[in-house]
């Protein structure tokens, strides 16, 4: 249905430049207005000062023809700073451009430094370019969603959908848009958040000509769905402005919400502070540089914002309610009820007007003792409800204003009567001036009263301003409670995830514990074995079956059997040394060769630790093989390996990238020591 929005809307003071097709974000009391066709200046508009102030401008070999700027909001860290995003408005096959802002107020920071990236547009690089060359990004048209306001949801030309994390910058989701019997593109399109209680969740509505399309984004499953509303418009004209505001959508143009003259590639926003939607630039007849304005509370009304309030709380309360018998430890807000006062009867009329002039004046001095009520002591039900106390007191006073005109005919009559008995109540005359005397005194009475009426009459307008101001805050009030609930009802949900991987982690570490601990223990048994019998000549029975079953795992049967073997063919460890690894398979009845050969390894490995580590210099060993080195090198870390060692076993270290330079591992000749070993085994021969 078209709605007639001419009336409400008001000039507002004119662009510094005319804009068509540009971009507006709101910021506390600051619309900015970010460029736009062949306009690459952009600028602050203070609603409350009403002027304009020069912010930056894009780069002049830029191209914005239909270019989206959106608020990062996921980098928001204070109110007194705003981070932004311009992207797109560049046709196929054409490089693309994509740009940040750090914005703090131009009305307060008037001295900015030369060194500071805020208030200029920053060109990202390649990586951080929305939109690929062949992209066709004209009239792009994008929204911030996603449980952490980090997704990027696009719509352009060709039916093409596209959802981009921002915080690494990669593309999550890509599709086109399919519905039968539908050509159409993406482009100049109304694109807004489908809100529930003026709350932004993943779902959103997309108006293109003559299809209405709901899309919603699954961010677990990362799934995109849509479905077709239901059709009965026809949007021919795609160069219309919107809003969303409370739950409605407003569409500003010539086939929807009329504005005062005929205007296209215009842009409406809501400002949060004063409430109230601004229509900024567009192309016109008059090639005027347009800026018009309208109240919110103008073109709602009262009435229905104090019904969209009410909605919001009874939807709180239910929710309220529902947290409340699941154990919710949050308090439930109590709906006030609006206390009405009983009705009360006017008072009666004062008597018909009697000839007698004397019970007239009784008359007028009762109605001076009668009290006026003073407005300011009221509360506000009295003033407003159709039986309050100040619509008694007004028709009190409009009776009485009655009463004064009905008796001021009755006494001009009565002094009409007097002048035919003039002579006969000449006697009368001074009581006559005292009646006139009276009717002035009436008549000063009566344009005080109307003066009181009037003072009223501001205080009512006065406080009717109050009270609309104060519905709009209430409605703000709900909306901030149902996202600052949301986002506390999360964080609880997180806490208790993580709550449960706390719990997984320490039955871990409990259990790695007791394998740490039952390692230890071997391991110790093995150093002492090995410390008490570094001679292979003194190992018995006992201390070669432990060696082999430290080596092979053996359960308690193998280490049995084991011993048994070693006790009836009398072995000795010298004898194992000096025997090949298939004499080892045979002597203790291995199944595999891979034992044998494990067992001469570690065989080996003792005899260099305990014997020729005995005659040979420690230094001389290699860190990592425990080889003599033929080609001693130092690392950067200061410790010294032999060349092939390190080179091929580098990564064996913990910190080796502290090994390296360039990606290079860095090595340095120690000929000293080289020297050094040679000296030694010369001297051995």
């Amino acid at each position: 249905m078209q709605s007639i929005f001419t009336n409400y809307f008001e000039n507002e003071i004119e662009l510094p430049q005319q804009y068509e097709q540009t971009q507006c974000i709101s910021f506390n009391d600051e619309i900015l207005i970010c460029g736009g066709f062949n306009n690459q200046k952009c600028y602050s508009y203070h609603t409350t000062k009403r002027q304009y102030k020069y912010i930056c401008s894009y780069p002049e070999n830029i191209e914005l023809k239909g270019h989206c700027v959106v608020q990062l909001v996921h980098l928001q860290t204070s109110p007194n700073e705003l981070h932004l995003l311009s992207f797109g408005g560049q046709g196929a096959n054409i490089n693309k451009a994509t740009f940040s802002m750090e914005y703090k107020s131009v009305w307060e920071n008037n001295e900015v430094k030369s060194d500071s990236n805020s208030n200029t547009w920053i060109k990202q690089d390649n990586v951080h370019t929305i939109g690929e060359p062949k992209d066709d990004l004209e009239g792009v048209r994008a929204l911030i969603g996603g449980s952490k306001n980090n997704l990027l949801f696009m719509i352009y030309s060709r039916k093409n959908i596209k959802v981009i994390d921002l915080i690494n910058w990669k593309t999550v989701l890509k599709c086109k848009v399919q519905l039968k019997d539908r050509t159409y593109l993406f482009c100049y399109t109304c694109f807004v958040h489908f809100t529930i209680n003026n709350i932004n969740i993943n779902r959103f509505i997309l108006f293109c000509q003559d299809v209405g399309i709901e899309i919603q984004y699954d961010e677990e499953c990362n799934k995109l769905s849509y479905k077709e509303l239901q059709s009965g418009w026809n949007f021919n004209k795609i160069f219309f402005s919107y809003v969303c505001l409370y739950d409605h959508i407003l569409l500003f143009g010539e086939m929807n919400a009329q504005l005062p003259i005929a205007l296209s590639f215009s842009f409406a926003i809501v400002n949060g502070h004063d409430k109230k939607i601004h229509i900024i630039g567009g192309v016109n007849n008059d090639n005027k540089q347009i800026h018009w304005v309208a109240d919110v509370v103008k073109i709602y009304g009262t009435s229905s914002l104090l019904g969209i309030a009410q909605s919001y709380e009874v939807d709180i309360l239910q929710n309220e309610l529902v947290r409340s018998k699941n154990g919710s430890p949050y308090p439930l807000i109590v709906k006030r009820r609006r206390i009405q006062s009983p009705n009360e009867r006017f008072i009666k009329r004062f008597e018909k007007e009697k000839k007698d002039i004397e019970i007239l004046e009784d008359k007028y001095k009762r109605s001076n003792d009668q009290s006026i009520p003073d407005v300011n002591t009221m509360h506000w039900y009295e003033l407003w409800s159709c039986n309050g106390q100040f619509k008694a007191s007004e028709a009190k006073l409009l009776d009485r204003l009655q009463d004064i005109s009905q008796d001021m005919t009755t006494v001009l009559l009565q002094r009409t009567n007097l002048k035919v008995y003039f002579y006969i109540l000449l006697l009368f005359v001074n009581e006559s001036e005292i009646i006139l005397k009276e009717l002035n005194e009436i008549k000063i009475r009566k344009n005080s009263i109307q003066e009181q009426i009037n003072v009223a009459f501001v205080s009512k307008e006065k406080l009717k301003k109050e009270i609309d101001v104060s519905i709009l805050k209430y409605i703000d009030c709900m909306t901030e409670y149902n996202n600052l609930y949301n986002i506390q009802t999360d964080l609880s949900n997180e806490e208790e995830l993580i709550q449960e991987r706390m719990r997984l982690l320490d039955e871990i570490c409990t259990y790695d514990e007791n394998v740490f601990h039952e390692f230890e223990k071997l391991n110790n048994t093995l150093n002492s074995l090995l410390e008490n019998h570094r001679k292979l000549e003194t190992w018995v029975s006992e201390d070669i079956a432990s060696f082999v079953r430290y080596n092979l795992n053996f359960t308690t049967t193998e280490l049995q059997s084991c011993k048994n073997i070693i006790d009836e063919k009398k072995i000795c460890a010298g004898q194992l040394f000096v025997n090949e690894i298939d004499n080892w398979k045979n002597i203790l009845n291995l199944n595999e060769r891979t034992q044998a050969i494990i067992l001469s390894n570690s065989l080996k490995k003792i005899f260099a630790k305990y014997y020729r580590n005995k005659y040979i210099p420690k230094e001389f060993l290699c860190a990592l093989s425990n080889l003599i080195m033929s080609d001693p090198v130092i690392a950067l870390n200061g410790t010294t390996y032999d060349r092939l060692s390190i080179t091929n076993n580098f990564r064996d270290i913990t910190c080796y990238p502290s090994l390296m330079e360039d990606g290079k591992l860095i090595l340095i000749p120690n000929h000293f020591l080289k020297n050094k070993i040679k000296e030694f085994f010369e001297s051995t021969k």
